[in-house]
């Protein structure tokens, strides 16, 4: 096991190393006692003046300790909170990188643990204290792999950075989306002490537009009896309110129901999709008459 851990990690470190020094011979005796106290488990920076030069390193060893499993060593620790403040300097999208690789990493844990207590993200975290908790892998015990690994790495990432810091970062409008939508949702059902089957019908199929592709992220932070029912429905591609949809589209109901495009046709759609959620119709034939029956309705109210 040493020696599968030291040749893991000769060949990310050894480049770096070498780059430090002008004096091969220091080099390859710092390298032997790196390696040395890789085989017993710790992580350890070879100067404490590397971590200046290249302050993406303070983030880089934590995230070598999310692939690989590592104790990071007492002085390089004290070293990487006292110049906690140099990561910054490092360019964002580096820094965001290394992130999303700690955060899917599968010994993640133990290096969140050791990046909240050296409060290295402190510059892009949440700032108002409601950032969601980072969630405890146990409650994806009923997940796939796949499914495990996307829920942790979002659910993770949502904990860590705020929604400002995620910007700094230079993170995509995509990502930035779903941690939002992920947050909002945590911090909602949190603070509003609400539980789920309490949620108006409104904000339940909000909830499930908002996060239909990420819903396991949420699921986490579920009661624990709720998680395999909630899994179980979000597989089913098929239902209509874990994957919530329209029953027709807008060009059946212009042809059928002679609506123009605009934005009755959207009210119409948003309708249908509405009832199908909550399984009051199903099927071409019944989305048709109810239809009928709304535009009847809205024409006698004007």
């Amino acid at each position: 096991l040493c020696n599968q851990l030291c040749s893991q990690l000769r060949s990310r470190l050894c480049s770096q190393l070498c780059t430090l020094c002008s004096h091969q011979c220091t080099v390859c005796s710092q390298l032997c006692t790196v390696c040395s106290q890789l085989c017993r488990g710790l992580l350890t920076a070879v100067q404490e003046r590397n971590l200046i030069v290249d302050p993406l390193r303070l983030l880089r060893g934590l995230r070598l300790m999310a692939e690989i499993p590592l104790t990071l060593e007492d002085r390089t620790a004290s070293w990487i909170h006292c110049h906690r403040g140099r990561l910054a300097d490092a360019a964002p999208e580096r820094i965001l990188a290394e992130l999303q690789r700690l955060v899917a990493g599968p010994h993640a844990d133990a290096a969140l643990d050791c990046l909240q207590r050296l409060k290295l993200l402190a510059p892009w975290s949440d700032a108002s204290c409601s950032a969601p908790p980072v969630p405890d892998p146990k409650a994806a015990a009923e997940m796939t792999i796949v499914e495990r690994q996307t829920a942790l790495s979002l659910a993770r990432l949502t904990a860590l950075i705020g929604d400002p810091g995620l910007e700094q970062l230079r993170a995509s409008r995509l990502l930035r989306q779903r941690c939002r939508n992920l947050r909002r949702w945590s911090i909602h059902l949190k603070d509003q002490s609400d539980e789920i089957s309490t949620l108006s019908e409104q904000n339940r199929l909000q909830l499930h537009r908002d996060l239909e592709a990420d819903l396991p992220a949420l699921i986490l932070q579920l009661p624990h009896q709720l998680r395999g029912p909630w899994l179980e429905r979000w597989r089913d591609q098929d239902d209509p309110l874990f994957h919530p949809a329209a029953p027709l589209d807008g060009t059946v109901l212009q042809q059928e129901l002679g609506i123009t495009p605009g934005p009755e046709l959207g009210r119409l759609l948003e309708h249908l999709r509405h009832e199908r959620a909550f399984g009051r119709i199903a099927g071409r034939t019944a989305a048709l008459e109810e239809a009928n029956r709304w535009q009847s309705h809205q024409g006698g109210a004007l």
